[in-house]
């Protein structure tokens, strides 16, 4: 008997099976062991994997701040600040140093969804810094714009944060310090930022300055100064917690977090008193940017002192938990080998109380493996190997008496045999007659299955000569069926191919009415375009020539005053020639009586000539104006009277141009009803050269098909033949059996 037990362990021996077991009971041991070893190597796995989040965090920290100065001289630069301007050229050119610098680094870590992160912000920032510098969006705006690209940066520091696990560090003191340093701070300066940017806004308002700030700025700032001052609070008791589960960080980060937090509580205490509180503004704008300039350069350079705290405390973590691993690696080894040492040596000497009396046992069964049909085990103890001998000295007699039994019955059985074997040489020279004898033994069911076999092959093969002959006929049915099929299916093939080919025409024709339709269609667009920029032509002369008709009006208007002018200049200038005349009357008398007064008035005589002169030098030149002013007065009239020629000259000039715009309106409206004509026509051309190409796709689809069919018909009229010649085969091969006469 075979036995059904077998295992791994059968082919090894029982010294080895106990070392084994002992290796095996080990393993309990070594598995804390190799849990608490993996879970040390993952711990420094994820924190080295922290340490290495560290400088694209930095690097992403440095471009928030390159950003801030950027967004900050972009609204100075736009709202006119002239040295503002180069200042933002350089902050831009930070900015594209730090982005590149980032590039470099940002294929060595594959954080979830960073890359797309980082693409959104660098796009963006291309878009911005174009705007910027086309000047095309208004100060504000760029405000608003930089301030959803900080939004961007904080995006891509919290993807790096997760991605490097820094977001949920295991350790509570760094967790605390990643969170005030890599978290909290930078929040804490982009809220320090916009409190500088609108402080600033407000302090340079004259209304501001006079009245107060108003109650949206007051909000405003009141909103910022309280989450700059909720962060610092959280990040303080962060820094304690910290220092509180690792003492040494004290003096490395806790004096410089203090330092942090005073700055940004002063310029929060700032803003409150001097904008919030304030009903008239003082403070001058200049120190508050440079308070606040300073405060938020401290931030970062606290941010950077941070980082590098953190990284030290990762490396001292690092070395202190390998240190601890391999130290308790080693002790727990020596322990485990020790163990395995004691438990080989006990196991060696169970081995041995069993395995001798086994040898003994088997040098046993050796002898009586080579003949000695005597021997016998005659074990004395009373263990489990005992009660083997015993059963096997019982296992021996039994083999002695059941082996005297099998040679009587061989005898018999090899005589029934021997009769069976020529019945069934018989029935192998295919003579299915014969039948064998039954005899009572164990060869009896034998013969009888062998006759039952003999008559249903009998039976099975008077059925296969009449199906044989049943099926030569109809193989020859169905070849000449197959012959008419195959006739058939040529014709079909070749109408199939003739419509393919009319098909396929048609299509090309279509496809080609359809490209006529579209270069219609884009001939009338560009017909449309032009009609449009024609039009556009005609409404800018319009608007010119109006402008030009504004412009002699008021033209003419000056004139007229100047005219009117003139006519006072002349109202003067009779006056004057007034004045004149009477200077010459009194010129006169003044001469009358200096003449009558003799020697005493020959001075006043005198006198009285040069006043004489005078007057007829003033007469004479209030003519030469009158004859200026009225020239002047002809001028004018000739001149308005030009111009309102020239007003209704370009009156006539307008209503001409305007009915020119609207023809060439109309010839727009026009062309474009013939563009969506043109356009209908070909995506219905379209629509026509798709549905035949589909038709083409399919007539080639019934075309292989009708080939397929031809040549599936013409092997199945092959395969036909063959069943015919096989049909034959089997009838002669049936027939070379003897089969009985009758067969019930």
């Amino acid at each position: 008997m075979k036995q059904d037990n077998t295992n791994l362990l059968t082919g090894l021996s029982l010294g080895q099976k106990l070392l084994l077991l002992c290796v095996v009971a080990t393993i309990p041991v070594l598995m804390p062991l190799y849990m608490y070893y993996s879970g040390q190597e993952k711990y420094i796995d994820i924190t080295a994997l922290e340490q290495v989040g560290l400088q694209p965090a930095g690097n992403a920290l440095q471009i928030l701040n390159d950003v801030q100065k950027h967004r900050d001289l972009a609204f100075a630069a736009l709202a006119g600040d002239p040295k503002a301007e180069a200042n933002r050229q350089q902050a831009k050119q930070r900015v594209d140093e730090q982005i590149a610098k980032f590039d470099k680094i940002a294929p060595n870590f594959n954080y979830p969804g960073l890359v797309e992160a980082w693409r959104a912000f660098k796009d963006e920032w291309v878009k911005q810094a174009t705007s910027i510098e086309s000047k095309s969006l208004a100060p504000d705006k760029v405000w608003e714009t930089q301030t959803q690209l900080v939004q961007h940066i904080f995006t891509v520091q919290d993807l790096i944060l997760a991605g490097s696990t820094m977001d949920l560090d295991p350790d509570a003191e760094t967790y605390y310090l990643i969170q005030a340093v890599l978290v909290n701070t930078p929040a804490i300066a982009e809220s320090m930022a916009q409190a500088r940017h609108v402080g600033a806004l407000v302090l340079n308002s004259n209304t501001a300055r006079t009245e107060g700030a108003s109650q949206q700025d007051r909000l405003l700032l009141t909103t910022l100064t309280a989450r700059s001052g909720d962060l610092a609070k959280v990040s303080k008791s962060y820094i304690e917690r910290s220092v509180k589960n690792f003492p040494e960080l004290k003096a490395r980060i806790y004096a410089k977090t203090q330092e942090a937090i005073a700055v940004a509580e002063q310029m929060n205490k700032l803003t409150t008193s001097e904008i919030v509180n304030a009903k008239a503004l003082t403070y001058p704008t200049q120190d508050y940017l440079a308070k606040y300039n300073q405060g938020v350069e401290q931030q970062f350079a606290y941010i950077t002192s941070g980082i590098d705290s953190i990284s030290k405390e990762f490396d001292r973590q690092i070395k202190a938990t390998r240190t601890a691993l391999y130290t308790t690696f080693f002790i727990t080894l020596a322990v485990v080998g020790l163990v395995f040492l004691i438990a080989t040596a006990i196991a060696r000497f169970i081995s041995n109380s069993i395995t001798n009396p086994i040898s003994y046992l088997v040098g046993v069964m050796d002898k009586m493996a080579g003949g000695d049909t005597k021997v016998r085990a005659n074990i004395q103890s009373f263990d489990e190997i005992g009660a083997l001998g015993r059963q096997f000295d019982m296992m021996v007699d039994q083999r002695e008496l059941i082996n005297s039994r099998i040679l009587s019955e061989n005898d018999t059985l090899n005589n029934s045999v021997i009769d069976l074997l020529q019945t069934v040489a018989k029935l192998a020279q295919k003579d299915l007659t014969t039948r064998a004898f039954v005899a009572e033994d164990v060869t009896g069911p034998v013969s009888d299955a062998l006759n039952m076999l003999a008559d249903e092959t009998g039976k099975v093969l008077m059925k296969v000569v009449k199906i044989a002959g049943n099926v030569s006929t109809v193989s020859r049915q169905v070849q000449n069926q197959s012959a008419l099929v195959i006739n058939e299916a040529s014709d079909e093939k070749r109408e199939v191919e003739q419509a393919a080919l009319e098909l396929s025409d048609a299509s090309k024709a279509m496809i080609d009415i359809a490209k006529v339709a579209f270069a219609c269609n884009q001939a009338a667009e560009k017909a449309i375009q032009n009609t449009d920029k024609a039009q556009e032509t005609v409404f800018s002369t319009v608007q010119g020539i109006t402008t030009i008709r504004d412009t002699i009006r008021e033209t003419e208007k000056r004139i007229k005053r100047l005219g009117e002018r003139s006519q006072e200049i002349g109202g003067i200038v009779n006056l004057i020639n007034d004045i004149a005349e009477r200077t010459h009357i009194l010129a006169l008398n003044a001469s009358m009586h200096a003449a009558s007064a003799g020697e005493a008035g020959r001075g006043f005589a005198v006198i009285a000539n040069e006043v004489q002169k005078l007057a007829e030098n003033s007469r004479d030149a209030t003519s030469k104006i009158s004859s200026l002013v009225n020239n002047i007065q002809v001028e004018t009239a000739d001149t308005v009277t030009t111009m309102n020629d020239a007003i209704s000259q370009v009156v006539r000039g307008t209503d001409l141009a305007q009915k020119a715009g609207e023809e060439m309106r109309e010839t727009r409206d026009t062309t474009a009803n013939l563009v969506q004509l043109v356009n209908r026509i070909a995506k219905s051309s379209t629509a026509q050269s798709e549905t035949s190409l589909r038709l083409v796709e399919r007539a080639q689809l019934i075309q292989r098909s009708s080939v397929q069919t031809y040549d599936q018909l013409q092997a199945q009229g092959i395969e036909t033949d063959r069943l015919v010649e096989l049909s034959k085969e089997l009838v002669a091969s049936v027939g070379v059996f003897k089969l009985p006469k009758e067969i019930s």
